[in-house]
């Protein structure tokens, strides 16, 4: 009876033995490969290449850093403007009442001002050229061209001037000719009382020109002009300064004289003078006097 259990314990042992070994000898299961799925090329669109699935280098949480960015671009525009206009902002119409002596540009003056010799004269000299012909069959030239000048400013802003110029340009009648500017013009100076002073000017006058016309003939012609340019004057000493100055002379033209541009571009001297004033303040109210 004992030998019969023993029989049956072994067979059930090898028969374990066996169903372990077969587990064993059978390969794992292998999961079926994926078909991966391209982009399909569109059909006028440019052939696809490996780099058209790599990931761009410059693209950074979805923000491409060579795109055309539009509110940044607005933003760069606004600024420019901006500043652009500041920049024209400084050479607006001021007086002395609502902005003081001086904007801070080109170095105020300290100590002195141009209001303490409010009255200059002043020397100029240059070239005057002529943009058009003086009348039918009558040519343009160009010639050296003298002025002498007499002013006043009345503000550290505002002023006046007059001027009497001359000049020889020969016209094609074999002789120079003469020609006379006189004009009387409104200044202004958008820095102030500065000692670099930058202006405009703008005002009316004559222009007596004498010619001698297609027919042989002498003939004198008065233009009413309006003189109209910038310049620049540069405080050397307090009562001595130089200028530059560029106006073009608009001669409207009348009885057989053409309409003219003739521009004046010249150099000289301005000597400033007039009274110790009474009393100043400048940058503080210490009520000293400037000389």
């Amino acid at each position: 009876m004992r030998t019969v259990y023993l029989l049956r314990l072994v067979c059930m042992l090898l028969a374990a033995a066996c169903l372990r070994g077969e587990s064993r000898a059978q390969p794992a299961p292998t999961r079926a490969p994926q078909q991966e799925t391209l982009p399909t090329p569109a059909e006028d669109g440019p052939p696809l290449t490996p780099d058209s699935f790599a990931t761009p280098r410059d693209q950074v949480d979805g923000a491409c850093t060579d795109c055309y960015d539009a509110a940044e671009w607005q933003t760069s525009s606004g600024e420019w403007l901006t500043d652009s206009l500041a920049r024209l902002h400084e050479f607006s119409s001021r007086n002395s009442f609502t902005h003081g002596r001086a904007t801070g540009l080109g170095q105020p003056l300290r100590g002195t001002s141009w209001l303490n010799r409010p009255y200059e004269v002043s020397l100029d000299f240059g070239a005057f050229l002529m943009t058009g012909n003086a009348a039918n069959g009558v040519s343009g030239a160009h010639d050296h061209f003298a002025a002498v000048t007499a002013g006043w400013d009345w503000d550290h802003y505002w002023g006046a001037q007059a001027r009497l110029g001359w000049s020889t340009p020969n016209l094609g009648g074999g002789e120079p000719d003469n020609m006379f500017l006189t004009d009387v013009s409104l200044m202004y100076y958008p820095w102030g009382d500065s000692k670099i002073r930058p202006y405009w000017r703008m005002g009316m006058g004559l222009t007596d020109l004498e010619f001698t016309n297609i027919n042989g003939v002498r003939q004198q012609q008065h233009l009413f002009t309006i003189p109209f340019g910038v310049g620049v004057k540069h405080q050397t000493r307090r009562w001595l300064a130089w200028r530059l100055e560029v106006v073009d002379n608009l001669a409207l033209g009348a009885n057989g004289t053409d309409t003219m541009n003739n521009l004046t571009i010249t150099c000289g001297m301005e000597a400033r003078y007039g009274g110790r004033p009474s009393g100043y303040w400048a940058w503080s109210p210490r009520g000293r006097h400037w000389w």
